[in-house]
């Protein structure tokens, strides 16, 4: 009974070869049937009949970029636009802010109703200056998300190139030619492993794209309310930008022609010419404050001189000059020497408002230098007598100047009891 078993076993075997394989091999096997089937030689052959399957590289999914897509493509803001520059730079608003100063003078029944128009105008624009920062806000939070997302997408083709790079080493190893049984089973575990970490991938992949997708959405909705994309259908509110523009042709523009017109009307001395002084000052100290006054002149009514607007620059210098501090008047100035000496023109341009053809400019040669040390003499610090050094001096300026010695310097060893001071007003 044993015997016939295993005889039929062997049958049955041999049959589901016959129907479901390629034709075997010339060679028959020769089966012992009063020592049974050897069943481990059978499956040997078997196992060499079946080729394994080849795995295509193009099962890995690959990783979406937020930023780097060729449809999707994004440098900077994703609004597309630099929304508060936009309205800081707003030729319309720039002229229209330089008239509710120059308005003051003008009869209460004409500058009242402008005045109030430039208060509604105001509010209307910090409120489109605070959306704005809303939008930039959301701006920074999506740039900041797709850079991260950009970097996951990396991640993952790193990950997808390593995968396929096996998926390769897999099939030159284990697939096109009938494998002796050990490496058939290694082939087998390799091959289970390997998809099944590709299906991880591919997983984390679609999770990675599905949240690439929401930032895309969230960008058009971004850009759509910002006004620089354009919204297909209807929205609930009327987009940013629009809005700025129709603030600028609507109600800036018309303001400014108003008070233009205004202060046309009062009748005023025109602008005739503009003085700056000194226009040749001595040598001036680095880390040290020069007062510049320009001063224009108008013609008849001189009472009544008509608006002017200044415009302060450096040109032409030869290391750094400095910079320019403009009084709240914009007749005078500060200068700010640098560090290092320089030289050149400290330009100072007056424009006739009312006219805007009307201009002069004058200009004063600079020459910085560095005019050595200053010394001071020790005062007795009274608070901290245990810290003596106090330097105090008199400025060329009439100012006075007081601080520990760490602050403002350093003893001189060539002069006991004096100190030489840095970072300070030197005197001329």
């Amino acid at each position: 009974m044993k015997t016939y078993r295993f005889a039929k076993l062997a049958s049955a075997i041999m049959a589901g070869l016959a129907l479901s394989m390629a034709p075997a091999p010339a060679r028959a096997e020769k089966v012992d049937f009063d020592q049974g089937v050897d069943a481990s030689q059978v499956l040997k052959d078997i196992q060499r009949q079946i080729p394994l399957e080849p795995i295509d590289n193009a099962v890995v999914i690959p990783a979406l970029s937020a930023t780097k897509e060729p449809d999707f493509v994004v440098t900077g803001a994703v609004i597309g636009m630099d929304l508060l520059a936009r309205m800081e730079q707003s030729e319309p608003y720039r002229t229209a802010a330089q008239y509710p100063p120059l308005i003051e003078d003008l009869p209460p029944e004409v500058r009242d109703p402008l005045k109030a128009e430039w208060a509604s105008i105001s509010t209307l624009w910090a409120g489109l200056t605070s959306e704005a920062n809303g939008l930039e806000a959301e701006d920074d939070r999506l740039y900041a998300r797709a850079e991260a997302l950009d970097r996951n997408a990396e991640r993952l083709e790193r990950k997808a190139q390593a995968l396929k790079g096996e998926i390769d080493n897999f099939n030159r190893q284990c697939v096109g030619r009938p494998l002796p049984p050990d490496e058939y089973q290694a082939c087998l575990r390799w091959r289970d492993d390997l998809q099944q970490r590709i299906r991880a991938h591919n997983a984390e992949v679609e999770q990675h794209n599905n949240a690439v997708n929401q930032w895309r959405s969230e960008v058009t909705d971004l850009r759509r309310r910002a006004g620089t994309e354009s919204a297909n259908g209807k929205q609930k509110a009327s987009p940013w930008l629009p809005r700025v523009m129709g603030a600028e042709g609507q109600r800036l523009i018309p303001f400014s022609n108003a008070a233009k017109k205004a202060l046309e009307e009062r009748g005023c001395g025109r602008l005739t010419g503009l003085k700056i002084h000194p226009v040749a000052p001595p040598d001036l100290p680095t880390r040290s404050i020069q007062r510049f006054t320009a001063t224009a002149s108008f013609g008849p009514p001189e009472d009544k001189p008509c608006p002017v607007t200044y415009l302060w620059m450096t040109r032409n210098s030869v290391g750094n000059i400095g910079r320019l501090e403009v009084q709240s008047n914009q007749k005078s100035a500060d200068l700010i020497t640098g560090n290092n000496e320089a030289k050149g023109l400290v330009v100072v341009e007056a424009d006739e408002v009312i006219g805007k053809n009307t201009r002069f400019q004058a200009e004063a040669h600079v020459t910085v230098k560095d005019l050595g040390n200053v010394f001071c003499g020790l005062l007795p610090n009274q608070s901290h007598p245990d810290v003596p050094n106090i330097c105090a001096y008199e400025c060329g300026d009439g100012s006075s100047l007081r601080g520990s010695l760490d602050q403002f310097g350093e003893a001189d060893p060539a002069n006991p009891g004096r100190i030489r001071c840095k970072n300070t007003i030197p005197k001329p």
